[in-house]
């Protein structure tokens, strides 16, 4: 094998090293969790049986739990009555824009409130907190 040859190999294999790091960067950048978007939730919503006992779900309140979720925290659990969200609908959402669904809890949802689809929330940019 000749110096050239030899350089050659050198300069291709520092090459993939740098494409290797690369990627792993790109790889830690990149999101666990789709943004609390009026069209994120609906679609992620979209998909689950869920009921729930609320009509709306706070976006500003569903992001900080996303973030949360995109540093490593788990949420505390939901509370449910069968497939009933009882306590815990911005967690849920979450956890579906996140695909990392929450653990869930007993709960007893009041015979009175009407149960709605989960995929029937509307999505309200006024934040709660």
């Amino acid at each position: 094998m000749g110096r050239l040859e030899l350089r050659q190999q050198v300069l291709l294999h520092y090459q993939k090293a740098i494409h290797v790091q690369e990627n792993a960067k790109k790889k830690k950048k990149r999101k666990k969790c789709l943004d609390a978007t009026v069209d994120n939730i609906k679609m992620v919503t979209a998909k689950t049986s869920y009921l729930t006992l609320q009509k709306r779900a706070s976006i500003p309140a569903v992001a900080r739990y996303t973030a949360l979720i995109e540093k490593g925290s788990i949420a505390p659990p939901v509370k449910m009555d069968g497939n009933t969200i009882v306590d815990g609908n911005h967690r849920m959402v979450a956890g579906l824009l996140c695909n990392q669904i929450p653990t869930s809890i007993p709960g007893t949802a009041p015979l009175s409130k009407p149960r709605i689809p989960l995929k029937d929330i509307q999505p309200d940019p006024i934040d709660w907190w």
